[in-house]
């Protein structure tokens, strides 16, 4: 696959992700002292951020990929079918993360990495999709000491937010098929 439409489609797809999860959190509030205990473990050295990337923007997503994309989705594609599976694996992996005021955006970001798989069947670009997005948020973790506000709040939030999603549409369908995939699946 190419790694500028991937790249295109993971950057699209951070707007819709974070006005989802700007929602979630209108729901179910994080924790009283999250952004206090997140500031703590910050990492303060060079190597202390190379650490945090290795983990979270490398090791986590070839991990996490392996179960979700290629074991879960493809198991579950097999008994009920490729939308079904797709919305399975999906909710499965925001669940997995154990963070119930994010699990709407972690939703949305399970739904775009398994529209990824289903219409590339290449796990290594679900793998780089992951690391990306991940490292994006790693790079906003970063930036949350200063308060920054969120990329969807305001009065330009929805509409920054259908824009990303329709631009990571736009980009998933110029992802390259496997050959001798059938054009008229519901995969994508």
């Amino acid at each position: 696959p190419s790694l500028f439409w991937l790249t295109l489609l993971t950057l699209a797809s951070v707007f819709p992700v974070d006005l989802v999860t700007g929602w979630n959190l209108d729901l179910i509030p994080a924790p009283e002292g999250l952004a206090e205990s997140m500031d703590e473990i910050r990492p303060t050295s060079p190597w202390g951020w190379a650490g945090v990337v290795l983990v979270i923007c490398v090791v986590g997503p070839i991990g996490e990929e392996v179960v979700f994309r290629a074991l879960l989705l493809r198991g579950a594609e097999r008994a009920m079918g490729s939308r079904q599976a797709l919305l399975l694996s999906a909710a499965l992996f925001a669940a997995a993360h154990l963070q119930p005021y994010f699990v709407g955006g972690l939703f949305v970001v399970g739904l775009v990495l398994g529209a990824v798989y289903q219409r590339t069947r290449s796990l290594p670009a679900c793998i780089y999709v992951h690391g990306l997005y991940n490292l994006v948020s790693v790079a906003s973790w970063q930036e949350s000491a200063n308060e920054t506000p969120s990329w969807t709040d305001g009065a330009y939030g929805l509409p920054l937010a259908l824009a990303g999603a329709l631009l990571a549409w736009w980009a998933l369908r110029r992802l390259p098929q496997p050959t001798g995939s059938d054009p008229t699946s519901t995969t994508a």
